[in-house]
């Protein structure tokens, strides 16, 4: 399954940009992860409280709880898909405030795994 790349884009011949249905689901992801609840006024319950816990001095125990708490918001608002994260503490860097989790995902429709990852800065 197909759908539009947002944001919307253009291709060199002058078409829409599509994505898959893996990159849809992480794309969605992405956005959860990034929004913090009540951000969006069309869509209060969007977004997760873990993103607004981090902080450049978040140590890996810290960023293992917060990563449980987006873990939580991803599968609840996602239902395309069931999701697990992981924090990787070996491409974070807590001095500069960047912080990279693994996502792995199931298409329930299709039952494929899928993964990709997301960095906070």
């Amino acid at each position: 399954m197909q759908g539009l790349t947002f944001p919307l884009s253009i291709t060199n011949s002058g078409r829409f940009s599509i994505t898959s249905e893996e990159a849809k689901i992480l794309q969605n992801i992405r956005h959860i992860v990034s929004t913090y609840f009540q951000e969006r006024d069309y869509e209060p319950t969007m977004g997760t409280v873990g993103y607004a816990g981090i902080l450049r001095s978040s140590d890996k125990n810290t960023m293992s709880q917060l990563g449980t708490l987006i873990e939580q918001s991803i599968n609840e608002q996602e239902p395309r898909a069931q999701t697990k994260l992981f924090y990787d503490e070996k491409q974070s860097n807590y001095n500069e405030g960047r912080h990279v989790f693994v996502v792995k995902f199931v298409i329930k429709s299709t039952g494929s795994i899928n993964d990709g990852s997301i960095v906070l800065e």
